[in-house]
């Protein structure tokens, strides 16, 4: 404290300067954006505008929203759900969301519920 002040962020930046060449590496490998949020921990926004600044390309990720579950995985979601495995485990196993395992028991528990009313 004699004297030396640091200006808000300037430790940040250092540490930042690893994390770039990170993120730049992975979106070069072809990772998307998300990936490369989910494996670095770094938000998803910052990961596309440190790609922008150093002219890298991100890869176009698949819209989940235009995915199609197959039947047979929603049916082996709800069978592991059933047998008592957590959320968390379901999605390490199958690759599906949480969101969305959480969405079909939910459905599910209605479809089940409206037939018995």
């Amino acid at each position: 404290m004699h004297g030396i002040t640091l200006t808000k962020g300037t430790d940040k930046w250092r540490d930042n300067e690893d994390h770039k060449e990170e993120v730049i590496s992975l979106a070069k490998e072809g990772k998307t954006a998300t990936e490369i949020s989910r494996e670095t921990g770094i938000n998803y926004k910052t990961v596309q505008r440190w790609c922008e600044k150093a002219d890298v390309i991100l890869t176009k990720g698949v819209s989940k929203g235009s995915r199609k579950i197959d039947e047979k995985v929603k049916k082996e979601v709800l069978r592991l759900i059933e047998e008592g495995k957590t959320v968390k485990e379901v999605e390490r196993s199958t690759g599906v969301s949480e969101v969305s395992i959480r969405r079909w028991c939910v459905k599910a528990r209605n479809t089940l519920y409206n037939r018995f009313k």
